[in-house]
């Protein structure tokens, strides 16, 4: 069983394509059923990414909160340790971060946590270059209680 992370994001740009990134993170898909596209849609979509819920949502911004497996890096990015990497030459629909925001004109940060190992990330990503990359260890008080991740902090795009 893996670590999960839990994550929000906030991504910017023009309706009708964070409408089409709502829809490349929320997709679902089984290679076992669909062995060469993951779903009868045919449609882009991340790996183990298990829930991602809008919780605000205008015209020109998106904001998620979900969870996926291990780490937001390993589930939504290109590179070592990635899915993405993994999968890129035998399921032709899995995605990653980079390419989604370059190709739909996006901007998007991501926070999360993951308890298990206890780490924090922080990314900001703007048209497929990565301009903010953040890793720390969770910072706990006396009572064990984290106090410390940048899953808490606000958002710094607008």
């Amino acid at each position: 069983m893996p670590n999960y992370c839990i994550f929000k994001m906030k991504a910017v740009g023009e309706k009708q394509n964070l409408d089409k990134f709502k829809k490349i993170i929320q997709a679902s898909y089984d290679y076992s059923k669909f062995p060469e596209t993951g779903n009868a849609e045919n449609t882009k979509h991340f790996s183990r990414i298990y829930t991602a819920d809008v919780c605000n949502e205008d015209d020109n911004s998106l904001e998620i909160n979900g969870y996926c497996a291990w780490s937001v890096w390993a589930c939504m990015f290109n590179g070592e340790h990635t899915y993405f990497d993994d999968f890129k030459d035998s399921r032709k629909n899995v995605t990653c971060i980079e390419d989604v925001t370059k190709e739909l004109n996006l901007t998007v940060e991501i926070n999360s946590e993951e308890s298990g190992v206890s780490f924090s990330e922080h990314y900001i990503v703007k048209n497929g270059k990565i301009e903010e990359n953040e890793e720390m260890d969770l910072g706990y008080n006396e009572k064990g209680e984290v106090i410390d991740t940048f899953y808490g902090r606000k958002f710094c795009i607008t």
